[in-house]
């Protein structure tokens, strides 16, 4: 639910700021293959359970907290009451959080496809948190 929320967030951002609408698209869309790729590696898991550990230890209620939060984010820009400048913050701030940016040691696993994937995520984490930043600058200037 957390890489939905997290689309949903970036895709009512798209249409608010046509102006970027493709960097909020690029980031809606790799949200929602990351989503599948997850439903998949639940799957394999399941096939395989001794192959995975549990490692980092996250509170249901944190990422439904977390989960919530983005919620309300994207209904405030579908209100028009963020500015583009509070937007692309928050966004760095989802990708940057704690439950995102330490998901890869929520499971333990030498599985390939397991570690294909964490590597592949950690590649567009990295991604995602360079756009943002770039257009961040771009604002400010533009201020």
């Amino acid at each position: 639910h957390l890489e939905s929320a997290m689309a949903a967030y970036y895709l009512a951002c798209s249409e608010k700021w046509k102006s970027i609408s493709s960097l909020w698209m690029e980031l809606a869309i790799e949200e929602e293959h990351h989503e599948k790729i997850i439903g998949d590696l639940a799957r394999v898991v399941k096939v395989h359970p001794d192959q995975f550990k549990h490692g980092l230890r996250v509170e249901p209620t944190a990422i439904s907290s977390f989960v919530e939060n983005i919620n309300e984010k994207t209904s405030d820009v579908m209100k028009g009451q963020v500015t583009l400048s509070a937007a692309l913050t928050f966004a760095l701030g989802i990708e940057e959080s704690i439950i995102e940016g330490r998901f890869f040691e929520l499971i333990i696993s030498g599985n390939q496809r397991y570690l294909k994937f964490m590597e592949a995520m950690s590649r567009d984490l990295a991604q995602h948190r360079q756009m943002i930043i770039e257009e961040i600058e771009k604002t400010k200037k533009g201020d």
